[in-house]
């Protein structure tokens, strides 16, 4: 997730001016899709 993060490859959702990860809640497929973008560029 560290990786993840710093990489740019997930950046959480945003809540006021923070971004949150939310490991619990589910993805949508549009979050999916651009997490598989971000990894294939």
């Amino acid at each position: 997730m560290k990786w993840a993060v710093e990489t740019g490859l997930i950046g959480g959702r945003k809540n006021g001016n923070t971004l949150y990860l939310v490991p619990r809640d589910g993805a949508t497929r549009a979050e999916v899709a651009a997490i598989l973008m971000r990894f294939l560029t």
